[in-house]
């Protein structure tokens, strides 16, 4: 209800909250969701209104690793991506 708009423009992020033991209260740090096979758009609720992302799929899938790495990820197992099947979207679709 507080944001009825999607805005992925500014928050297509994942929240990280950091609260060291000498810490007097929690840091809030953001990293991008992850690989992504197409572009997020109306979830169906609230308007139907959403700002748009400014770059391409691939300028931000490209982006997504290092942006990760500076937010504190840790070296994956898996390289990123390893388990996404691009277009697999479709065959649930037709489903």
């Amino acid at each position: 209800m507080d944001f009825p708009a999607r805005d992925d423009l500014n928050w297509l992020n994942r929240t990280l909250v950091h609260w060291g033991r000498d810490e007097h209260a929690p840091r809030f740090t953001y990293e991008p969701v992850g690989l992504l096979d197409l572009p997020p758009g109306d979830r169906g609720h609230g308007k139907s209104e959403h700002v748009e992302m400014r770059m391409t799929l691939d300028e931000y899938n490209a982006s997504v690793d290092a942006a990760q790495r500076e937010a504190g990820r840790p070296e994956p197992a898996t390289p990123m991506g390893h388990d996404l099947k691009p277009g697999a979207w479709r065959e649930a679709a037709s489903a």
